[in-house]
């Protein structure tokens, strides 16, 4: 095998079955190829591993406390109770907090008992559409 051809294939595994042992013949004599093939085969192991073994998620998930460990695993009720609420909190302060027709400033003048004519009422109501 000579040093011109690619490692890839090897790496790969797509070498054909008659070129195979040629190469691995010239590995056991090439010190240069096979640091570059245990080079390539190392990251080719990285690109292509499972993002996070089902033994990696488990021992990250046993070394959290219970507390967080629960929080990572809540289920979807709490983000939909979380949104309902948020959505409850906006349609309420877009509406300005429900109909306004609020009755202020009543003042009452006189000292005396008996009913008197000048009294003062400010009525405020909302329009629909303000």
């Amino acid at each position: 095998m000579s040093h011109g051809q690619p490692i890839e294939a090897a790496v790969l595994g797509e070498l054909a079955p008659e070129a195979e042992g040629a190469f691995r013949a010239h590995l056991e004599t090439c010190d240069a190829c096979r640091a570059e093939y245990d080079e390539r085969r190392a990251l080719a192991a990285l690109l292509f591993a499972e993002d996070g073994a089902p033994s990696e998620k488990a021992r990250v998930f046993a070394a959290l406390p219970a507390e967080e460990a629960g929080l990572a695993k809540a289920g979807w009720w709490r983000w939909a109770l979380g949104a309902a609420l948020a959505g409850a909190v906006a349609v309420v302060a877009a509406t300005g907090l429900g109909p306004r027709a609020a009755v202020g400033d009543v003042t009452l003048r006189g000292g005396d008992e008996r009913p008197r004519s000048d009294v003062s009422l400010s009525v405020y109501a909302k329009r629909d559409g303000e």
